[in-house]
């Protein structure tokens, strides 16, 4: 079977074009982190908070996994409270 047959019928803007996707996908994520910072910055109370609060969001980020299973866990164990 041959794996390049596919390559060599794509046109060459083609991937051009892909990656330019991308880019503008990449600006508007820069946009949207640079407003979120603002916000953490003017709601911040102080130097520790706003570290705080951008690390957090750094981690989530990075791992929304590992933040969705915090977030059963804390469920979990509110409705076992609540329960008894």
């Amino acid at each position: 079977m041959e794996t390049r047959g596919w390559k060599s019928q794509l046109h060459p803007g083609s991937r051009q074009r892909v990656t330019s996707i991308f880019r503008e996908g990449l600006n508007e994520l820069e946009k949207i982190a640079q407003k979120y910072e603002e916000w953490v910055f003017t709601h911040a109370t102080s130097q520790c908070d706003y570290i705080w609060t951008i690390s957090r969001k750094m981690c989530t980020i990075k791992d929304p996994s590992r933040d969705m299973a915090n977030y059963i866990t804390l469920n979990q164990v509110g409705t076992t409270n609540e329960m008894e």
